[in-house]
């Protein structure tokens, strides 16, 4: 009964590679990547209940492919480092550098905004995520396969104001990625630690890196510090949550314990 229940488990969880929590495509119109300051940085003010201005690079782009144009030349693409080195001097101290590439950074942030309001006021849930941290690691079934997960999620809520959008912490704790702790887990045997546990809990996100670094590498993980905003689905990790810390009470309920019985009775022999 308790190998049914937690196929029950991971169900709730979703380990397919669609789902965001495990692969994390940068490149979707609800992601932006969190470009400038660095990780720890933005980290560091969302957690001192600062407000973050998103820089308005978008004025970046109309000006480049103005100068293109009256030059009569093809606008040529733009990386992220070129980015960077070409509008961080220009940024205030309390601004925060979002892109998407393909995408107008106002429009994800609109979307973003939108959604994530209209499902808080639909659900109660809140589905939008600062993520610090990138983890690399291969498929075990699939080597040609490697996912990129989020490692630490912090809620976090956007406000507009005229033209200008802003980030902050919601209020919620952040927490490592309860869906590629169990992953991580299930496949490798890797306990990914967690975010000021016990012994850890004046760390700062730097300190954080580093522990995540020194498991990772002994499966040759790579962590990236990298952030991101956007929508992170977390609908059935409550029952998820409640299976697990409630597990013995799960188990010793009898109307829970048939159903477990009739599962594991319809289970074809191996």
């Amino acid at each position: 009964m308790n190998a049914i229940l937690e196929k029950w488990k991971e169900k709730l969880l979703d380990v397919d590679r669609g789902n965001k929590l495990l692969h994390c495509n940068e490149f979707r119109q609800r992601t932006l990547a969190l470009l400038y300051p660095n990780a720890e940085m933005i980290f560091s003010s969302l957690m001192n209940e600062q407000q973050m201005r998103f820089y308005p690079v978008d004025r970046f782009f109309v000006e480049r492919k103005r100068q293109a144009k009256s030059e009569k030349r093809e606008e040529t693409p733009v990386g992220a480092d070129e980015l960077i080195r070409s509008v961080a001097d220009g940024m205030a101290s309390s601004e925060v550098l979002g892109h998407n590439e393909g995408y107008e950074t106002e429009k994800v942030l609109e979307g973003l905004s939108a959604y994530s309001e209209e499902v808080l006021d639909e659900r109660g849930i809140n589905v939008l995520f600062c993520t610090f941290g990138m983890l690399e690691w291969p498929d075990r079934y699939d080597e040609s396969f490697s996912f990129r997960s989020p490692v630490l999620l912090l809620p976090v809520k956007l406000s507009k104001s005229g033209s200008v959008f802003r980030v902050s912490a919601s209020g919620e704790e952040a927490e490592v990625n309860p869906t590629l702790v169990y992953k991580l887990k299930s496949d490798y045997g890797f306990n990914l630690p967690l975010y000021a546990e016990k012994g850890h809990e004046e760390e700062t996100l730097g300190q954080y890196f580093a522990r995540v670094r020194e498991g990772a590498k002994k499966f040759g993980f790579r962590l990236k510090e990298e952030s991101t905003v956007g929508i992170f689905s977390f609908l059935k990790m409550n029952m998820y949550r409640d299976l697990t810390d409630h597990e013995d009470e799960v188990l010793a309920n009898e109307n829970v314990r048939k159903i477990l019985q009739t599962s594991a009775a319809d289970k074809p022999e191996e």
